[in-house]
């Protein structure tokens, strides 16, 4: 039986179980050293991520896995995927923060396991292994890996989507097209999403999907065919089946208010307006991508113009698909955040597995020799990922000094970039250019590993009243812990953490207080 072309689309590239094996094993490697490492060292930061949590305490200690609450109000911000998740994290590891953060964690490994699939699906091998790491140990990845949210299952499913999709646009055919197979797990997938952050889980997949179809038509006739092609109405059905029964629950038991908040509030107004302070311009996104995707977004000038170069060569079709069908993924979920009024970096993080296996084919190339005049512009990029260490370093001593005085040592991880740029440097000289690109990988994930276990760890610890409140929650002469005026959020969660869900009584006015004071002497009051 003939072999495929190595170059064409839809080959398969000869490896053995082992080499798979290993690949696999060096990617979820990468990603739990960033992503496990000191997971619940850090307090709750933020308001997203105590309330999340405060969230899932109460539908713990109420068995109402339904209707989400938060201390005792409706909560209509987000769907209840992420807290059914961390009900079942701290059923492992406890009502904590390791608990409540650990689905988000072992759910991102998952999702840099199938960045490497789809790489190796759509480009071979080495692209692949290339994509899962790059995936792995960026900066994005370790801030929102580790994160109690719903952004985690999001990126998840909707990357398991992006995997049919890769699948289906390597088979070789003129104009692709979804088998009934593919159309049940896309939409399956869409529906968890769904689930996880409302309808952006299923209308960008198949946006992304359609943006695919209509690229490869070759005339405006063909059209048409591109909805049975990809089987809309089947995904939809799918989706529906998955997360409709929740929906349609929520709004009986709430007689509509959840609907009304989430979808005219948290969706349409969210996308048509700025919501608490978080806008930006349509370049908000591109240097988010950066800062994101750093350290391999140090030689992004020559990513771009390498893609480019490839989605137009006759001479590396399967590269050139490849390229494509991620193109059409990351293109469309940052050009629909973009035209957002409220803008915030973990919108596109959907985008990120689409952008690692271009940055994937890159990288695999320049290792390779095959990026042509490119390889000028590599010591601008080594002396970039060496700026960045220098700032990096620079930033961390000065906000330790403001927020953690005493802690003016984290910015010695800067030099851990600056090593790295130093190695891939001289190995690059040395014309050792697998050792160049496992320099940037090391730098990288080393670098966010520090950074989001560590440093955030340390200012963590005189910045949030984890070491308060549940002291003065646990006191056996304390009555009921009371917040004044605005609180932040994590004061719920570890009220809620120990006082087995407890809600915290919230009063505004100074008389309010005095009135409860009266009422209940033993009454703990917090405030800012």
């Amino acid at each position: 039986m003939p072999h495929a072309r190595d170059d064409a689309p839809g080959a398969v590239h000869p490896q053995s179980r082992s080499v798979q094996l290993l690949h696999g094993l060096l990617v979820a490697g990468v990603a739990a050293s960033v992503l496990l490492v000191n997971l619940g060292g850090p307090a709750l930061w933020d308001e997203d991520e105590p309330k999340n949590a405060a969230c899932t305490l109460a539908m713990r200690a109420t068995g109402d896995w339904v209707v989400p609450t938060y201390n005792g109000r409706l909560r209509v911000e987000k769907p209840p995927l992420v807290n059914w998740f961390q009900l079942v994290g701290c059923a492992i590891a406890g009502t904590n923060e390791t608990g409540v953060r650990l689905a988000s964690a072992l759910l991102t490994i998952g999702t840099c396991l199938a960045t490497w699939r789809i790489g190796r699906t759509l480009a071979g091998p080495e692209v692949g292994v290339t994509a899962g790491i790059v995936m792995a140990c960026c900066v994005w990845t370790g801030i929102g890996g580790r994160a109690a949210t719903p952004d985690a299952p999001l990126v998840f499913f909707t990357t398991i989507a992006f995997g049919v999709l890769a699948r289906v646009a390597t088979r070789g055919e003129p104009s692709p097209r979804f088998t009934g197979r593919d159309a049940v797990v896309f939409g399956a997938a869409c529906g968890l999403a769904v689930l996880a952050k409302g309808p952006v889980g299923l209308a960008l997949p198949l946006g992304c999907a359609l943006a695919f179809t209509i690229s490869c038509q070759r005339s405006l006739s063909d059209l048409p065919r591109m909805w049975e092609a990809v089987r809309i109405g089947t995904i939809g059905l799918v989706a529906i089946a998955v997360a409709g029964p929740w929906y349609a629950w929520v709004a009986w038991r709430t007689g509509g208010a959840w609907l009304h908040g989430f979808f005219l509030v948290h969706n349409i107004e969210r996308f048509t307006s700025t919501l608490e302070g978080h806008s930006g311009t349509l370049l908000y996104y591109p240097v988010m991508l950066l800062v994101g995707l750093f350290p391999w977004s140090i030689a992004a000038g020559a990513v771009a113009w390498h893609a480019a170069t490839v989605a137009r060569s006759r001479a590396r079709p399967r590269e050139a698909a490849a390229i494509r069908v991620a193109a059409a993924w990351a293109i469309t979920w940052v050009g629909f955040f973009s035209l957002a009024g409220t803008k915030l970096p973990g919108y596109v993080w959907p985008a990120y597995p689409a952008i690692a296996v271009i940055l994937g084919i890159y990288w695999n190339d320049w290792r390779l020799g095959r990026v042509g005049r490119l390889d000028r512009t590599m010591p601008i990029a080594w002396a970039s990922l060496a700026a960045s260490g220098l700032a990096i370093g620079i930033g961390l001593a000065i906000a330790a000094r403001e927020l953690a005085p005493g802690c003016e040592w984290c910015g010695l991880v800067g030099l851990v970039p600056i090593a790295g740029a130093i190695v891939a440097w001289r190995q690059d000289a040395r014309g050792d250019r697998g050792r160049a690109v496992g320099a940037v990988a090391a730098a990288g994930g080393l670098a966010v590993m520090l950074l989001v276990g560590l440093v955030t760890d340390r200012v963590s610890v005189g910045r949030s009243p984890r070491a308060l409140v549940p002291l003065i929650a646990r006191d056996s002469g304390a009555g009921r812990v009371v917040s004044f005026r605005q609180v932040a959020p994590s004061v719920i969660f570890y009220v809620a953490e120990a006082r087995d869900g407890e809600a915290v009584t919230e009063l505004w006015r100074p008389d309010e207080a005095a009135g409860h004071l009266v009422q209940d002497p033993a009454a703990r009051i917090v405030t800012q």
